[in-house]
């Protein structure tokens, strides 16, 4: 995967601020505390607001510091009396956000969060959402769930997991102490796993687990569906704006990949000796190795046993996790990347388009894609750029990822198609309209950073219709219940999905046309 082409921008903006603010606490009264919760490792207590009840930064793994560095997840240790669960626990290591802030070197990250509605029941269903961030950025903390919650009867979880170097290393057996990757998908595995053990404490059902994840946590749940170790640890998987196969980032990389890039890294931080690079690597302060770790890329790889084939050969062949899936995309995902491109000041002129496109998609490609791209279909050059960006890395990977997915599993998709979406907490002015990008969908389910945007009524009602397709596919399956527009089952003949915008969410049937799916298609092969 090209590195250019993931900086989630979202979640390097989100970094940046590493907060989740909770309403204020209802009055609950006196006598029992309704907030303590008993699990596995002790009691912990919460808060508790007119709607839900929250539990914070709870500890599901050991901390992954000293020997535990490189290591699968270890058991959280239990402590005595009443942990506070009430404030946020540490993100994991990651350096500073795109719009500020501080770098994070507190390697004692892996914890996690649950939201549950005030009198919860038993055997509600679970939804465990995976952040993005490009696998370098993010934290379960910058997302609430109290919308979500209170409207769809359900229980949310959200997760830590190692970052960059520290969660995507590989070294070679001979280098000392093998490193062997993949360590933030073991992770959310033992994530998972809390789940199963503790979930029914908070009312959730630990048979009905979905996992949902948006761009790099949507690369988590397409690693989830492919991984052997995964099994049985969730019963349905959401996908949003980071397609399985058929995108435009290219291949995930082999083990012996992997292990290539780890020597080339290790060499950059001073440990370059293949004898000795593991040993000198853990001995390096965390500081010193996320400020060498921008230039190279940390997703999975197929290292044989976390990840055992391809994903585009998995979901073909049905050697997955067989859930039913619903993946997602937002229409013009590529708005966000390119802001930072020419949206702050610098302008993509009409002359310098040719270049642009050279220059991203090569001299080879970059006639046809200005004659599948024109400017005149476009108000901006830069629209007409991004929309060519988004297509390709992004948007044509869905039709590709539900059609190898529905051979097997129940599968769904569809779009999101606001315009009008407010920007994310942190976006700046722009001097081109933002339209749907990349995780602007986000804030109609979570509440980012805290924050719920000034929607419009008609923005309000999507929301609420998006939460209704998400917490009813949680619950059954099926994003389908009364009062909505049906979604149909995806199949690749049709390529029917749904299309969700404020004017109305309806069926839709031009989505290969009018991203131009064929044409990007003759040039997605892995």
């Amino acid at each position: 995967m090209r590195i250019r082409h993931m900086l989630s921008a979202l979640a390097l903006i989100c970094a940046a601020g590493l907060g989740t603010a909770a309403p204020a606490p209802a009055d609950t009264g006196s006598g029992s505390d309704p907030t303590v919760v008993t699990i596995d490792t002790g009691q912990i207590r919460g808060t508790t607001t007119d709607t839900d009840r929250s539990y914070l930064g709870i500890p599901y793994a050991a901390p992954p510091v000293g020997p535990l560095r490189w290591q699968p997840p270890q058991p959280a240790l239990p402590w005595p009396g009443v942990r506070e669960a009430t404030g946020p626990g540490n993100a994991c290591p990651q350096s500073a956000g795109a719009l500020g802030g501080t770098d994070v070197t507190t390697e004692d990250c892996l914890n996690l969060n649950v939201w549950t509605p005030r009198r919860a029941t038993r055997g509600l269903p679970v939804m465990v959402f995976i952040h993005g961030g490009s696998m370098v950025s993010g934290s379960g903390r910058d997302y609430a769930a109290h919308r979500m919650v209170a409207r769809g009867d359900v229980v949310v979880v959200t997760v830590n997991y190692r970052l960059g170097v520290l969660g995507g290393l590989s070294m070679a057996a001979d280098s000392g102490a093998e490193i062997t990757g993949n360590y933030g998908i073991l992770d959310q595995q033992a994530a998972l796993r809390w789940v199963r053990r503790n979930i029914a404490a908070f009312g959730g059902d630990p048979g009905s687990v979905t996992i949902d994840g948006q761009s790099a946590g949507a690369v988590s749940v397409c690693s989830q569906l492919g991984s052997p170790l995964a099994a049985g640890l969730f019963q349905r998987a959401i996908v949003q704006s980071a397609p399985c196969a058929g995108d435009g980032f290219g291949a995930w990389p082999t083990r012996a990949q992997a292990d290539a890039k780890g020597q080339t890294y290790a060499a950059a931080v001073g440990c370059a000796d293949p004898r000795t690079a593991g040993i000198c690597l853990r001995a390096k302060p965390v500081g010193e190795l996320i400020a060498a770790q921008a230039p190279y890329q940390w997703f999975p790889d197929i290292d044989g046993r976390v990840l055992t084939e391809p994903l585009r050969d998995a979901l073909g062949s049905g050697r997955f996790n067989r859930v039913p899936v619903l993946v997602t995309d937002a229409k013009d995902e590529e708005r966000l990347m390119v802001l930072f491109q020419y949206g702050l000041g610098t302008t993509l002129t009409a002359d310098a388009y040719p270049q642009a496109v050279r220059d991203f998609f090569g001299a080879d490609k970059a006639d046809q894609v200005i004659e599948r791209y024109p400017l005149r279909d476009y108000a901006q050059p830069v629209l007409a750029y991004a929309a060519a960006r988004s297509d390709f890395d992004y948007i044509c990977g869905v039709p590709t990822t539900a059609g190898l997915l529905a051979q097997h599993v129940p599968t769904y998709a569809a779009e999101f198609a606001d315009d009008t979406a407010p920007a994310l907490p942190g976006i700046p002015p722009a001097s081109f309209p933002l339209g749907a990008a990349h995780a602007f969908d986000l804030p109609y389910l979570y509440e980012t950073n805290g924050v719920t945007p000034a929607f419009t009524d008609a923005q309000r009602r999507l929301s609420e219709q998006m939460i209704d397709y998400w917490t009813a596919f949680a619950r059954t399956g099926d994003p389908d219940g009364a009062g909505r527009p049906a979604a149909p089952r995806f199949d690749a003949a049709s390529g029917r999905m749904l299309r969700f915008a404020p004017d109305g969410s309806r069926d839709y049937t031009r989505f290969a046309a009018d991203h131009h799916c064929g044409f990007w298609n003759s040039f997605i092969t892995w």
